[in-house]
């Protein structure tokens, strides 16, 4: 039985950052040391990539190998992580008033 790594912050960092120096370390092989990667990273996401995107920021960030994410984009986050959540999520929303005449 496989074990998920659904929003599991290491586990994204983890299978990210070493394929980003593994592709710096073949860019360079590749081109005798002519080309190299550029340092700076953009990273986007949608859905449960939202929640990576933000994990692989945070780890190219704690890096200190260079690479700076220049920004990170999501689409979305993961939102059903549980059906009480969710319960929770709508029955507050229930009890949410806005006064449309105080608004500004």
């Amino acid at each position: 039985m496989a074990i998920s790594s659904y929003v599991v912050r290491d586990v994204y960092a983890a299978s990210t950052i070493p394929l980003i120096l593994k592709m710096q370390y073949d860019l360079k092989k590749d081109t005798n040391c002519t080309t190299v990667l550029d340092k700076r990273v953009a990273i986007a996401g949608f859905s449960e990539g939202g929640y990576a995107a933000v994990a692989v920021a945070a780890a190219i960030d704690q890096l200190d190998d260079g690479y700076e994410h220049t920004i990170t984009a999501i689409g979305a986050a993961p939102l059903k992580l549980s059906t009480e959540q969710l319960y929770s999520l709508g029955k507050a929303t229930l009890f949410f008033t806005v006064d449309s005449c105080n608004t500004r």
